[in-house]
């Protein structure tokens, strides 16, 4: 839920278009969150990839702490 915000104070100083091109880093990251984010990119694909790294990890712990999925 974090990531959310974050992206929303840094969309806050940008117009559509440039909301529109934090929103397509964001997914991209999301669909592979394994690959090394580039030199220069803005800090929120970095935020983005520890987020989706650490997701299964996260629902795994939440899932079995339920008795729903052991992992």
């Amino acid at each position: 839920m974090v990531l959310f915000f974050i992206y929303d104070e840094v969309t806050d100083n940008v117009n559509g278009d440039g909301a529109r091109a934090y929103a397509i880093l964001v997914l991209d990251v999301l669909r592979d969150p394994h690959v090394e984010r580039p030199q220069g990119e803005s800090k929120l694909g970095e935020i983005t990839r520890q987020y989706a790294v650490s997701l299964p990890r996260f629902r795994c712990l939440y899932l079995s702490k339920h008795q729903l999925l052991s992992c």
